[in-house]
């Protein structure tokens, strides 16, 4: 499937522990045209602010450790949040703007949750 300018002009926080996975994620997301945030930049402001962040991607551990205030940003519809999980964990319910996904996942459907949720969330303001 063709993901190039899928995600043209997002912009996409991705934390991972696991070094290959983070570079495999950032460059599947840059592949579909997302502008790529660094994290240290980003910071509280794109969970409180006017959002620097359309989505982030983050790993189960780093939801674990921050999830609260990722799963709350989701729930209240400010942030897409997709979270990248073993195949042995258990997902996620989708909530908001929270969805998970398993390992192994392919580069199309890493593209497909953030645009299928980010059309959700363009759904609702028009709606409001």
């Amino acid at each position: 499937m063709l993901i190039a300018h899928e995600l043209a002009g997002v912009r996409v926080l991705v934390a991972h522990e696991d070094g290959f996975q983070k570079a495999y994620l950032s460059a599947v997301l840059a592949a579909a045209g997302a502008i790529l945030v660094d994290p240290s930049a980003a910071g509280d402001a794109a969970l409180t602010g006017p959002p620097p962040l359309d989505a982030a991607v983050v790993s189960q551990i780093v939801q674990a450790t921050d999830g609260h205030r990722l799963i709350d940003a989701a729930a209240r519809g400010a942030l897409a949040v997709l979270v990248v999980h073993s195949a042995s964990a258990l997902p996620l319910p989708a909530v908001g703007l929270l969805r998970s996904l398993a390992v192994p996942y392919a580069a199309f459907q890493v593209v497909e949750a953030i645009r299928d949720m980010l059309g959700h969330r363009h759904d609702q303001r028009l709606r409001a």
